[in-house]
């Protein structure tokens, strides 16, 4: 995960990275996340992006890039490859 990358390359402290997690875990309690069924349209358009072979996309983010283009939701990311790869795909 990038917290434990950021831990090992010691970007984040202990607390830090404790306080994240905190965090995330306060935020699915609070109802700030919204899970979607996966539909056969969305590992098509998954595929879609990874046959382009425009980015450096792994088949999860490709994935996850499909399922919040076909909700119509932003996708929020830190991962710079996979926000360029959003930009890049509509």
């Amino acid at each position: 995960s990038l917290i434990a990358r950021k831990r090992r390359l010691r970007e984040l402290s202990e607390r830090e990275a404790a306080e994240v997690l905190r965090l995330f875990g306060q935020h699915a309690a609070d109802g700030h996340f919204r899970r979607l069924a996966l539909e056969a349209d969305h590992y098509l358009r998954a595929r879609d992006f990874l046959a382009a072979m425009k980015s450096t996309l792994t088949t999860l983010d490709a994935l996850h890039l499909a399922i919040a283009q076909a909700a119509g939701l932003p996708l929020l990311t830190a991962d710079r490859g996979l926000a360029s790869a959003a930009r890049r795909h509509g």
